[in-house]
């Protein structure tokens, strides 16, 4: 399989959240070691300016998987798409922010590929041919280092842990996604009221 890597970015409100453009750049740390390229996926509609933010994030090509039916996210009809681009592109590693979509979606895309997830990563790699991840265990008492040993490697990335780069403009394609029967829509989000700063 080709050392390609997908990050999936997570779109909201037509913007493209810091978490993912710290994905991307996980991702290029890791193309630079393999010989892959890294490929942006943005699923959704009106998809414009998110594709403009990914093309100058580092990541080598962006993809826009447009739906209409997917303006909202919905678990099972974004994983389908993210799963058939990941076939598509040929990837050797799947890597998605570890926020609340990513925790939702990636567990899904796994299970789609027929491979395992190693959540809440801090640090990944690839040497002798294979993806190595670092993730805290025991309340961040402990690290512990992870081997994969299926491949497409599949992974959420803690935010705040990889520094956002820029690039060149990469080149942005479009495809019509195919959403499937949805059984889950996200219809709104409230965010909670607080004057307080995330410690997170």
């Amino acid at each position: 399989m080709s050392q390609n890597i997908l990050v999936v970015a997570e779109v909201r409100g037509g913007a493209v959240k810091r978490p993912s453009l710290e994905a991307v750049a996980a991702a290029t740390r890791l193309a630079a070691r393999n010989g892959g390229k890294v490929i942006a996926l943005a699923v959704g509609a009106d998809l414009d300016a998110a594709c403009a933010t990914l093309a100058t994030s580092g990541a080598h090509q962006v993809v826009a998987a447009e739906s209409a039916a997917l303006a909202k996210f919905s678990g099972d009809g974004n994983a389908r798409v993210v799963a058939e681009q990941a076939r598509a592109h040929g990837c050797g590693a799947v890597l998605m922010a570890h926020t609340a979509m990513g925790k939702d979606l990636l567990p899904r895309v796994a299970a789609l590929l027929d491979t395992g997830l190693v959540s809440d990563v801090v640090d990944v790699d690839f040497a002798n041919g294979a993806y190595t991840a670092r993730k805290p265990v025991f309340a961040g008492k402990a690290f512990v280092q992870v081997r994969a040993a299926r491949s497409p490697f599949v992974a959420t990335l803690r935010p705040n842990n990889f520094e956002p780069v820029t690039g060149a403009a990469a080149p942005v394609s479009k495809v019509a996604a195919q959403a499937g029967d949805l059984m889950s829509v996200v219809k709104e989000i409230i965010a909670a009221a607080s004057d307080k700063v995330p410690l997170q």
